[in-house]
């Protein structure tokens, strides 16, 4: 499948890219970084639950800040995902956080990472949309 990104440069324009070809030694990048958001995602769910339900401990409490922060982190790790991808210098990592809007960007993220792995695996960006 072809991998495609549409970036905003800085008039406004819309460039359009594609990436025809995604080398087979990424797949262990991809799967890492699907593996390391599902687990995010569960262990955020599980405390958010002990949260709500007023049994969370002190340690797990502050275990759920820390995933506030490894959210964070996640985006600046699907960035750099995208741009080895695509291995094109014009899409890099500045290019795409100035590229992309706030309010779809780890959406648009997502979707190239969801090609990429072949258009079956939909956790690629499950924890940090949330």
């Amino acid at each position: 499948m072809t991998l495609k990104l549409d970036l905003q440069n800085k008039d406004g324009e819309f460039i359009h890219y594609e990436q025809p070809k995604v080398s087979f030694g990424m797949m262990d990048k991809l799967m890492e970084f699907n593996a390391d958001s599902e687990k995010l995602s569960l262990k955020k769910q599980y405390l958010d639950s002990k949260l709500s339900k007023g049994t969370i401990t002190p340690d797990e409490f502050n275990e759920r800040l820390k995933i506030s922060d490894d959210e964070s982190k996640q985006a600046d790790q699907m960035v750099d995902l995208i741009v080895k991808l695509f291995n094109n210098p014009k899409v890099n990592s500045k290019t795409i956080k100035n590229g992309l809007e706030l309010s779809n960007g780890i959406d648009k993220l997502s979707q190239v990472l969801t090609d990429a792995m072949g258009g079956t695996h939909s956790a690629a960006g499950s924890a940090v949309k949330k």
